[in-house]
Order: structure tokens, then C-alpha cells, then sequence
């Protein structure tokens, strides 16, 4: 069948994030092992096509740790700017030429629960970048939990899962589980999705939670889902619905007041 088109080998190993350029989709970011990274061209011939973008050298460069799934994000403003998560927020505002540090370290850094390399994987590092409805308002979670928000291109950082005696911020969200996911509503400023997944800890609880104001409340979402890791979830805010997969199947829900399909 002259239809079928042939597939090739995405570049970046067996345990990859993929950015793809919407301008131009030869050109794609993909995270590798420990959150080193790389840029592709798939215009350009197999042996060509990747170059491991030196600043992310984990493992030669002493001081930085990343996870075996490390967050990458294209901005959805701007294809030029590449956002790569490892201990700290990297930024690149050229295409992935150069990168600076927008983030102090946003984990717990604590040693005890550090992996070391090579054998183990480094955690206490970034797995979730997402962008809110503008330019310049970034949400970064980690593998330990915890939540941030910055509203100004990462110039300042306010963790949103740390509760403040005069408010209750942060105390429906379960302490030390990795945040496999952020996902922001494009029609309401501040309204974001959160899934934690414990799977490490052979916990199959799916957490699910949903916030206001970027603010995490204690409300969850995960009604009837079966117990299962919850991966990722996929927001439309012009049908109102939500997808999410876990470890089992797919799910939809079509209305809050619910329960998944």
C-alpha cells in the first residue's frame, strides 16, 4: 500500500519527553537518560540528525541532577524558547543555542533520597513544566512533590503546595509523590490540573486534583477511577472535558459532577 508512510526511530532512547517544532517539524527537543538533552533535525541524514546540547551533560557536570524522565516544554508563544527541566529551571530564548537558569533549586534536595550515578537515577529534580494562559507564567513540579508557580519568566518563584497559616493552600496535596503532570486551562487564568503518581512506592492510588487561583486546593477529580497510577491528563476547555490515562486504560470525564468514562 503506497499510502502507508514508513516510520522512523524517534531520537532520544527508551525513556524520552518529545518536543516538536510547530513551524517546522523536522526540527524536535527530546529529553535522554537522567535529563540530558538533545536537538534533532529529521530533514538530515540518520548520523547527522542529533546533537546532545553540551549544558545538559548529567553525569560529567558534577552538579546537576536529573530525572530518567525530565521535563522539556516548548512554549506555546514562542517555538524559539525552550524550557529543560533538572534540579533548576533552564530557559533557552534562541532555539536551544544557549540556556541560562531562571530557578533556584526547586526540590527538597535531600541526599537521602538521591540516587547516584550511573546505577541509580538522581530524583530530587523537575518532571513537570506548563505555561499558563500568558507569556511569562510557568508551573514546574518535582519528583518529591512539590509545586511552583512563577508569574513573571521565572524572576521569582512561590511554591503553591506550601500551605501559610492564613490559608489553606497545599493541604489536600499529598507530601513526597512525583508530579508526572501539569495541565492549564487556556480560557481561565490560574486554573490547573496536578497528577501525582506514587507508582515508585508501589502505591497505585490515583491523585488527581484540580486548582483555583493558582492556588492547589484539596479538591480531587479522580472520582470513580480505578486504583491506578494516573500518567497524564489532557484538559479541553471547549467541551468541558477532561482525559486522563493511567497505567490501565484511558478515561474521560464530561463533567466534574460525574464519573469517568
Amino acid at each position: 500500500d503506497s499510502t502507508i508512510r514508513s516510520w522512523d526511530y524517534a531520537p532520544g532512547g527508551e525513556g524520552t519527553r518529545i518536543q516538536v517544532d510547530p513551524t517546522n517539524h523536522n526540527i524536535i527537543f527530546s529529553s535522554t537518560y537522567y535529563g540530558r538533552l538533545m536537538k534533532s533535525d529529521m530533514s538530515i541524514p540518520q548520523r547527522d540528525q542529533s546533537k546532545h546540547i553540551p549544558d545538559f551533560a548529567v553525569g560529567a557536570i558534577d552538579s546537576l541532577r536529573g530525572e530518567w524522565l525530565a521535563a522539556t516544554l516548548m512554549s506555546k508563544f514562542n517555538n524559539k524558547v525552550i524550557y529543560h527541566g533538572l534540579q533548576h529551571l533552564y530557559r533557552s530564548d534562541d532555539g536551544g543555542e544557549t540556556w541560562k537558569v531562571i530557578s533556584p533549586d526547586l526540590s527538597y534536595n535531600n541526599r537521602s533520597r538521591m540516587g547516584n550515578y550511573p546505577y541509580l537515577i538522581y530524583h530530587q529534580a523537575i518532571t513537570a513544566i506548563a505555561e499558563g494562559s500568558k507569556p511569562g507564567v510557568l508551573y514546574v513540579g518535582t519528583d518529591d512533590g512539590r509545586v511552583w508557580n512563577s508569574q513573571d519568566n521565572g524572576n521569582s518563584w512561590k511554591e503553591i503546595t506550601k500551605a501559610r497559616q492564613d490559608e489553606t493552600v497545599g493541604r489536600g496535596l499529598p507530601s513526597n509523590k512525583h508530579v508526572a503532570k501539569i495541565e492549564t486551562s487556556k480560557l481561565k487564568d490560574g486554573k490547573l490540573y496536578i497528577v501525582l503518581n506514587d507508582r515508585r512506592a508501589d502505591n497505585a492510588t490515583p491523585y488527581l486534583f484540580v486548582s483555583a487561583n493558582s492556588r492547589v486546593s484539596s479538591k480531587t477529580v479522580t472520582a470513580n477511577l480505578p486504583a491506578s497510577p494516573v500518567n497524564v491528563i489532557i484538559n479541553d476547555d471547549q467541551t468541558c472535558h477532561l482525559f486522563c490515562a493511567t497505567a490501565l486504560r484511558i478515561h474521560i470525564l464530561q463533567d466534574v459532577a460525574t464519573n469517568w468514562n
